[in-house]
């Protein structure tokens, strides 16, 4: 029997080789900063501990999924070559004042060495640092703590992996998965959603 054939519209964009390994090694990778306070321990936020924080941030703020989706894909513009326009640039700022006080419980789990056990720990923390580098932290755990929009190419990778029993990561489990992981997990599950329900509508379109 012949495969069913559907009609593209476009054909996929061909682009750089996937690159996985930081994906998929989030949930083992540390990072050690160099302060003039010391050394910090940092890891990728683990998506127990903010499925956890997230219950208790949900019901003091209503919005804050929403408000943490558009913080991420501004700190995603940010990360590339070209940078925020103004714009962009003052609506981080509105956002980051606006969720600072609830990302901050997120944040907090991101440390590793020394631990941050409160508010008060990390409140202190920045303010011993000097501008620069508190907005150097910042920034990156804000990387480490909200994902970034995952690339198409690692969706289909992930697509590929489901479709034929391919284990992502050997040591991988629900258990140490991060939310960055989590998210493209996600992403390509939703996109595999939209491909199927493209396929149906052209297959009872065409007949």
């Amino acid at each position: 029997m012949p495969w069913p054939w559907t009609k593209r519209r476009a054909a996929p964009p061909v682009g750089p080789p996937v690159n996985m390994t930081p994906l998929l090694a989030q949930h083992r990778a540390l990072y050690t900063i160099q302060t003039p306070l010391g050394s910090l321990v940092l890891r990728h936020l683990p998506q127990q501990e903010a499925a956890r924080i997230a219950v208790e941030i949900r019901a003091d703020f209503p919005g804050f999924d929403k408000t943490m989706e558009e913080l991420a894909l501004l700190t995603d513009m940010m990360l590339h070559p070209v940078g925020l326009k103004p714009k962009d640039a003052a609506r981080f700022q509105e956002l980051w004042k606006l969720t600072g006080p609830f990302v901050e419980r997120l944040t907090r789990a991101c440390f590793v060495d020394p631990p941050m056990p409160d508010q008060e720990h990390l409140d202190a923390l920045f303010a011993a640092l000097p501008r620069a580098d508190g907005e150097k932290l910042q920034l990156l755990l804000a990387q480490l703590a909200a994902p970034t929009p995952t690339p198409i190419a690692t969706i289909n990778v992930i697509a590929l992996c489901k479709e034929f029993n391919i284990p992502l990561a050997h040591d991988l489990t629900a258990e140490n998965l991060t939310v960055g992981q989590l998210s493209a997990m996600r992403e390509a599950l939703e996109t595999e959603a939209i491909q199927t329900k493209q396929y149906l509508e052209d297959v009872a379109r065409d007949g």
